[in-house]
């Protein structure tokens, strides 16, 4: 019974979220939700201020669960709530943590990564019920970020995901600048983020309010053999870091109990003459 409710609960939050942005599309002020009201009207001055400060920094903990091997390089063996954490753009690395996110019952929305592999979500043991896809979030990137972030426990955007469809220009007042996002687009995102209890987490441009970095890339594969075999995991390679926590070196092999008995690693090199070799 108790996960029947939860469930209906997700799939509340979730319908209110599209009502939200189906007025966003329409040109419509989205209302700010029951929670955030509730804050705002009961927000005290002077002395509750700095009560609530102290209450977040003790909640400063709270996080969305992570696939243990990177759990154990953040704090709270997670990504902090509340808060952006900055991760890379490695496709690998962000199918099998949307698996585990959803695996653990959490909603997740996706903004502006089309190209996303939902199958391989599903096939990494994700539930994909749980995920909200919004694959062009263009011209109202931060209004729809901004409501997402009030009701999902998780939301991955790829920031510049759909500059390509711009010509390169910035949007919604100053989207992208060279590598990074920028803080006029940012802010108002952030002041809804830090009254939530999502977890914002940033690929492509740089956030710049990102208070955790995760940066990894694909380092070698497990399965292929040159001319013969087929992917069953991949390594992954690379450093987290945060603005409280000196770096911490990451290394991991992910998919790694399909492939148990499996011998021979193959560089990323490698790979990539072992595609040709199949293609030609």
């Amino acid at each position: 019974m108790a996960q029947s409710a939860g469930e209906s609960a997700a799939q509340a939050t979730i319908a209110s979220l599209r009502r939200k942005m189906q007025q966003i599309e329409s040109g419509g002020a989205p209302m700010a939700s029951a929670s955030s009201a509730a804050v705002l009207g009961s927000a005290p001055a002077g002395k509750g201020a700095s009560q609530r400060k102290e209450a977040q920094r003790r909640d400063s903990v709270r996080v969305a669960p992570v696939p243990a091997w990177l759990a154990e390089h953040l704090p709270g063996g997670g990504v902090a709530r509340g808060q952006a954490t900055q991760i890379s753009d490695c496709p690998a690395v962000l199918v099998d943590v949307l698996a585990h996110l959803t695996a653990q019952g959490m909603c997740v929305a996706v903004v502006d990564y089309p190209r996303l592999a939902i199958a391989a979500v599903a096939a990494a043991g994700g539930n994909v019920e749980r995920l909200v896809l919004v694959p062009d979030s263009t011209p109202h990137t931060a209004a729809v970020l901004g409501t997402l972030v009030e009701g999902m426990d998780v939301v991955l955007f790829a920031a510049g995901g759909q500059l390509g469809k711009q010509g390169g220009q910035s949007g919604q007042g100053g989207r992208s600048s060279g590598g990074s996002v920028t803080p006029t687009f940012a802010r108002p995102v952030e002041a809804r983020l830090r009254k939530s209890e999502c977890a914002l987490l940033v690929c492509g441009k740089a956030w710049p309010q990102a208070r955790m970095h995760v940066e990894l890339q694909v380092c070698g594969v497990l399965g292929l053999c040159r001319g013969s075999g087929r992917i069953r995991a991949v390594e992954v390679a690379g450093r987290v870091w945060g603005k409280a926590q000196p770096p911490s070196a990451v290394r991991a092999t992910i998919g790694a109990e399909s492939v148990a008995g499996t011998a021979g690693t193959v560089g990323t090199a490698d790979t990539e003459d072992t595609a040709h070799a199949h293609s030609g």
